[in-house]
């Protein structure tokens, strides 16, 4: 491979293999060695980096190339520039620059590497998509290693053991904090401990293990194989985190779809697969989910998860109660969601026009700008045109990966679970979903080769 080549494939692989332990490294080099916070943007100067070479590697072979069509490879990154022109221009001069930087980093930063990556795969020589996969394919189980050796040590130690890597430590530098230790509802009608794997939350370390699934189901060795498997399900339940309990089922379809008739799968896919969609739709936009006895008891009684309904329950008043101009063009990037963490609450538009509606939903007054639902975050920050159009990209990788049904079943997992939860705003799950295409992609396209040529 020449050497322009390869400096692409050594930073996607370090990508590949550090992302997952990234929050620990940073926690102890910030916390315990003392480094500047601004050690945590690692990761988007790698990426950042990788994304520079394959959109120069996607305009060098476009140049060679006589036969691909322009729009079919570059119709990713017309969205996605079209998005980051929209809402940017929507938000200059509404919110402030702190707020634009950081909800450029937690919202559009992903559409961005999703775009660039689709676009170099349509384009690439398959030989060289092979080997970059082949690479990032082991990183993933390599990097897993190291993840479970640290989740193995707080299952043992607990605190103490996140501790002495610095988590916990009271610092200015908000981005660096991560809490000693989760639970599962904070006051509710449980507080059981959650493993996090040295992710900043729960969420995103399931998240992250339902992303690698698919990789582990690949591994040639059957041993290694459901090893990795039976440790990362494990883990997924230790994690409480229900959407990718949920996930769990899906993979479980993903099996019976594969080990099953056609006509067979036909017969139950609509059932079993919508209802659970079907039922996390009805919970997100039912305001008084306490009267309905057949939902399960976490999302009626007090829970992590019926909190999270009240953060989404708020931001659909904010919504309904919002001109149509701002329906249709948002309050402004970094208004709503994690950004907005990070500026005045004064000088934001949402929280000033509706902080009432915190209180009204049992919430501190600043909650008002986490929807706890990527979706309404977007509507939010950016319109529903915006909106739609991210959706859309986001989900399309869904849609492209439909006859692998364990891809399809992490990405499905995904996109559900931002329903009560932002989890593509954490960097690791949003490349992991990026990186994955290219983890998956040649074998699509044996499967798309196969089926030419019958």
């Amino acid at each position: 491979m020449p050497f322009l080549r390869r400096i692409p494939l050594i930073l996607a692989v370090v990508l590949t293999g550090l992302l997952p332990l990234q929050n620990v490294l940073v926690q102890l080099l910030v916390q315990r060695v003392g480094l500047p916070a601004a050690v945590s943007l690692w990761k988007e100067g790698v990426a950042a980096l990788l994304l520079v070479l394959l959109e120069g590697r996607i305009i060098w072979l476009n140049r060679q190339s006589k036969t691909k069509n322009f729009w079919s490879i570059a119709w990713p990154q017309v969205l996605a520039f079209s998005l980051i022109g929209l809402a940017v221009g929507q938000s200059l001069g509404r919110v402030t620059a702190t707020s634009l930087a950081f909800g450029f980093r937690f919202e559009l930063w992903f559409v961005l590497v999703l775009a660039i990556v689709l676009s170099w795969l349509q384009i690439e020589h398959l030989e060289a998509v092979r080997k970059v996969s082949r690479r990032i394919r082991q990183a993933v189980v390599y990097g897993f290693f190291l993840v479970a050796l640290l989740s193995v040590g707080i299952l043992l130690f607990g605190e103490g053991f996140l501790q002495s890597l610095g988590f916990g430590a009271s610092t200015s530098e908000v981005i660096t904090t991560s809490p000693l230790v989760n639970v599962i509802d904070g006051g509710g009608w449980n507080n059981f401990p959650r493993l996090g794997g040295g992710f900043s939350t729960p969420n995103h370390f399931a998240a992250y293990l339902l992303l690698s699934l698919p990789i582990f189901l690949q591994v040639s060795s059957r041993r290694l194989r459901w090893g990795l498997v039976g440790t990362a399900v494990v883990f997924i339940a230790l994690s409480y985190a229900r959407f990718a309990w949920l996930g769990l089922v899906f993979f479980a379809l993903a099996y019976l779809r594969q080990k099953t008739t056609r006509a067979f799968w036909k017969r139950i896919w609509l059932g079993v697969t919508l209802f659970p969609v079907g039922l996390a739709l009805f919970a997100t936009l039912t305001p008084n989910l306490a009267e309905y006895e057949f939902l399960p008891t976490f999302l009626r009684k007090p829970s992590s998860s019926s909190l999270h309904h009240r953060h989404t329950m708020a931001s659909l008043e904010v919504i309904q109660r919002s001109s149509p101009e701002i329906l249709a063009f948002g309050y402004g990037l970094g208004s709503s969601g994690p950004a907005s963490r990070y500026f005045d609450l004064d000088e934001n538009p949402l929280h000033l026009r509706f902080n009432e509606v915190s209180y009204k939903w049992f919430l501190f007054e600043p909650d008002i700008t986490i929807p706890e639902n990527w979706y309404l975050q977007l509507i939010l920050n950016g319109g529903l045109i915006y909106a739609l159009g991210y959706i859309f990209l986001v989900a399309y990788p869904a849609y492209l990966f439909r006859d692998q049904p364990y891809v399809q079943a992490a990405y499905l997992a995904l996109l559900l679970g931002n329903f009560l939860l932002h989890i593509f705003e954490n960097q690791t799950v949003a490349l992991y979903y990026s990186l994955l295409l290219v983890a998956a992609y040649p074998r699509l396209y044996k499967k798309q080769t196969l089926a030419l040529a019958k």
